[in-house]
């Protein structure tokens, strides 16, 4: 009777309680899914990271080199305007005849030009439907103050007796004696297209990312929505950086509480603020897609364990007690673990779970690879992109290994674009690339510097060689057809560490005799030399 009793309440306590192997099932089954959702988790929140790090350093490095083409196009003006100055020095005046020819030319940086004398009447305008005539007396702040300063000036912009918002560049006329004459100006209308936007607007991603610029006030002297000009922005974190000479990058929120991921810089010439900026939103597309495709890899191998684990719960106590302390150590460790302890089972079953896990692990790994390559690849092109290139730069500068740069931009991109269309664009790019990485050889590495631009590292390679290598690449892609579309390359070239012992000059020098070759011309190869 007492047997009978026993075995009753085993039954009972059977079908009251949990078993074992419902126990060490459900565990196996808790720690799995553990794995699998820190494991994801840790490799989105990597990927958010490395992807966020990605866009703060590109959109960096792209402000700074919009400051270094806005300061060459006002260094470029600022000629401009100095050459008429010499002129009326020269010959003591300037018919409208000529001042309309030199206007002709050089409308593409100007929006008016006139020649002002010493008690700010125009003497001589161009052209002449800006609403200024010749014996008006000027009585802007701007034109006070290049009277007064009677040097090169870059005004903060104002707004002119016709309603225009204007900046006015200015150079002082003396005669061949020494007296002051007046000056010479060159507006530039913020509202209207001028050379500052045409600038900028080649730079225009629609992606949502876009430039904008304010002055030393923090009032927007560019933006893509016209009606914001002249608004001021000072209150936004990056601005009050960046007009007080610093660069760099942070997220942001704008006036309308929208994430952004900033970069900013400052331009010394005009005491200007640039910041190319990205919505944070456009993470989050890539980022669903990869951890939906994550979650569906990572299911199979779940279904995988716990069919196995429920099959021989009842022999893997002890091997899934180490398996879970494995588990927790690998999820604090991530892909920095050891390897995966022998258990020492000689049963079919624990040895399936043992190698299910080591390949979901290996899985993960793998993924996580895959993220870290995904992050070094430039998406349109399929070569190298600009963190990659960083990476390279530094690794042959720490390890003081010589070499040289070459940064070569497509000449006329933007007419490719608006006369074929951004998908031939995109095509031309991929072409190029693809011709690129089949003529370089071992030692030579290509990458995507950004927009139209490429870059090349030659390991181990002199200027003299690293020239013929480029003049001889950009005869070739001379004589490239892409779709009918025949392009041509300018390039500038610095060695280190020969001109350069750091990646920000030698960048820079690179980017100077690129800029060269582009105002020669462009379709030309140009070494950095350093002014005597």
């Amino acid at each position: 009777m007492a047997v009978r009793w026993d075995i009753n309440m085993l039954r009972n306590l059977k079908s009251k309680g949990l078993t074992l192997r419902s126990i060490i099932s459900s565990l196996v089954i808790c720690s799995v899914l553990i794995t699998i959702i820190l494991g994801l988790i840790s490799a989105y929140s990597a990927n958010k990271a490395s992807l966020t790090e990605t866009y703060l350093i590109s959109n960096n490095q792209y402000a700074k080199k919009l400051s270094s083409d806005t300061s060459n196009l006002l260094v470029s003006m600022e000629e401009k305007i100095g050459y008429i100055a010499n002129i009326i020095k020269r010959d003591g005046h300037i018919n409208s005849v000529l001042l309309g020819d030199i206007f002709a030319e050089n409308r593409q940086y100007f929006n008016s030009i006139f020649w002002a004398d010493a008690s700010r009447v125009i003497k001589s305008i161009s052209p002449q439907t800006t609403g200024a005539h010749v014996g008006d007396r000027l009585q802007s702040t701007a034109s006070i103050q290049a009277v007064k300063q009677k040097k090169m000036l870059i005004s903060e912009p104002y707004v002119s007796r016709t309603g225009r918002l204007i900046i006015l560049v200015s150079a002082p006329v003396y005669s061949q004696q020494g007296k002051y004459q007046g000056f010479v100006g060159g507006t530039i209308y913020l509202q209207e297209k001028n050379a500052i936007s045409s600038t900028l607007e080649e730079h225009f991603f629609g992606n949502g990312s876009y430039v904008y610029v304010t002055d030393s006030s923090g009032k927007l002297i560019y933006h893509p929505k016209k009606s914001r000009l002249y608004q001021s922005v000072l209150a936004n974190e990056v601005i009050q950086k960046a007009v007080h000479g610093q660069s760099g990058a942070q997220i942001v929120k704008n006036s309308k509480g929208i994430e952004y991921l900033a970069g900013y810089a400052y331009e010394q010439k005009s005491r200007w603020a640039i910041v190319a900026q990205t919505p944070a939103s456009l993470l989050d597309k890539p980022l669903e897609k990869l951890r939906n495709r994550m979650l569906f890899q990572c299911l199979i191998f779940l279904g995988v364990i716990l069919f196995v684990g429920w099959q021989i719960a009842r022999w893997i106590a002890k091997p899934i007690q180490q398996l879970a302390e494995y588990t927790v150590e690998a999820t604090d460790r991530g892909t920095d673990r050891r390897p995966m302890p022998e258990l020492g089972s000689k049963t079919y079953e624990i040895r399936l779970l043992y190698r299910s896990f080591e390949t979901a692990f290996h899985a993960i790994d793998s993924y996580i690879g895959q993220l870290q390559t995904e992050v070094q690849i430039d998406g349109l092109t399929g070569i190298p992109n600009r963190r990659s290139f960083d990476q390279m730069m530094e690794a042959l500068i720490t390890g003081t290994r010589p070499f040289s740069l070459i940064l070569l931009d497509i000449d006329h991109f933007k007419q490719i674009n608006d006369s074929y269309g951004h998908l031939q664009g995109d095509n031309v790019l991929q072409r190029l690339a693809d011709f690129m990485s089949q003529q370089t050889r071992e030692g030579y590495f290509c990458y995507r510097y950004g927009g139209e631009e490429f870059a090349i590292i030659l390991a181990d390679t002199s200027s003299k060689d690293a020239y013929d290598f480029a003049d001889d690449l950009r005869q070739q892609i001379e004589r490239l057809n892409s779709s009918s579309i025949s392009i041509t390359v300018s390039m500038g070239i610095a060695s280190y560490p020969a001109n350069a012992t750091d990646i920000e000059a030698l960048v820079h020098q690179a980017d100077q005799a690129l800029y060269i070759s582009k105002n020669k011309g462009r379709n030309q190869v140009t070494l950095y030399q350093r002014n005597p």
